[in-house]
């Protein structure tokens, strides 16, 4: 018996759906920058576009970072939006 994989034209369009918890264990780039005009801290998610957040302190920002990351993605799922991959999976 021959078990091998044919893929159709079709494959390529057919995206596989998994959880905000599964995305919230990639690991995407974080950017912390301070904010030398408010003081504090200004963080990104570059490759999550609109992922942005600041805070008083490194430890509050990197919780408001976990925060806006996982808002993001449950928003992104619930629209049916495309969410990339972090450029370490690609």
């Amino acid at each position: 018996m021959d078990y091998s994989l044919t893929l159709l034209p079709w494959y390529s369009n057919i995206r596989i759906m998994i959880s905000a918890d599964e995305y919230m264990k990639l690991s995407y780039r974080l950017e912390i920058v301070p904010d030398p005009d408010e003081g504090g801290y200004a963080a990104q998610y570059p490759e999550l576009p609109g992922c942005i957040t600041v805070g008083d302190t490194m430890t509050e920002v990197l919780e408001n970072a976990e925060d806006a990351k996982r808002a993001l993605i449950a928003a992104q799922l619930e629209d049916g939006a495309e969410i990339p991959e972090p450029a370490s999976v690609r």
